[in-house]
């Protein structure tokens, strides 16, 4: 029997009447620690046996780490389980981030619906910036979705309730958008982007995409850059379906406006 197994026994034997709560706690206080440090894996084997008991107080507690660091493992189906259990805690805080991260999951799952929902659920229980997060990323799965006039109510949401000038603009840009576009391409010289667009014109237009377009924009420090945009579509699905009959392999689907 290990060290750790005996300790267990122990404790339990001391606290039968708590329910071996005081050892629970010690788990998720293991858990937490794990999570902080970068360790998900420890933290995610810290927290499940805690949250599997359904008798713990601490069982949503130890859900909602287990579903963070199933997340960060990129294990998206655990992470959904243990959130989906999480959400159901009596702690609005704990509630709220579950949802929303569970809404995240679920758009890595591009299952919009189900995020969109998960995410303005969680707008109602958190406050500060996550709750405007909560808006904006519930405004882009409806977005998604083509859901455009639902998605401009959650964008308008976030922007009720920032005040930070990079996250407003962000939020107008996107509130702007009514449509997606496939860019396969962003360059720093103008010529490039009409040399790129020239070479796959011939394709778009097989595709009764129309002609590629050029876009101007920025880059992250200001920079200028000309993007190369092909046809519009009313839902990010449809785009990205589209996508692969390009040939491009750095194209990405990107929200524009009419």
């Amino acid at each position: 029997m290990s060290f750790w197994s005996r300790a267990i026994l122990l404790v339990c034997g001391l606290s039968l009447a708590l329910g071996c709560a005081t050892q629970r706690r010690v788990e998720v206080d293991r858990a937490g620690s794990a999570y902080v440090k970068g360790d998900y894996a420890a933290a995610y084997r810290w927290a499940v046996p805690v949250a599997v008991d359904s008798s713990s107080p601490q069982r949503h507690e130890a859900a909602y780490l287990a579903g963070l660091a199933a997340y960060q493992l990129r294990d998206l189906g655990n992470a959904e389980r243990y959130l989906s259990l999480s959400r159901q805690s009596t702690d609005p805080r704990t509630a709220g981030d579950s949802m929303a991260t569970l809404g995240m999951v679920l758009s890595e799952q591009s299952r919009y619906d189900e995020a969109a929902q998960s995410l303005e659920q969680a707008a109602g229980k958190l406050d500060g910036r996550n709750r405007v997060n909560a808006w904006y990323y519930a405004g882009i799965a409806r977005q998604k979705l083509g859901q455009w006039t639902q998605g401009y109510s959650d964008l308008q949401q976030a922007w009720r309730q920032t005040t930070d000038p990079a996250m407003r603009q962000t939020l107008a840009e996107q509130m702007r958008a009514r449509a997606f576009a496939i860019q396969t391409g962003a360059f720093a010289e103008v010529e490039n982007a009409r040399r790129a667009a020239q070479a796959i014109a011939s394709k778009t237009l097989s595709l009764g995409l129309g002609l590629p377009r050029l876009m101007r924009s920025t880059d992250a420090n200001g920079k200028p850059l000309t993007l190369v945009h092909v046809g519009r579509f009313g839902d990010y699905a449809s785009a990205g379906r589209m996508m692969p009959s390009l040939g491009t392999p750095d194209a990405v689907v990107v929200a524009v406006t009419r």
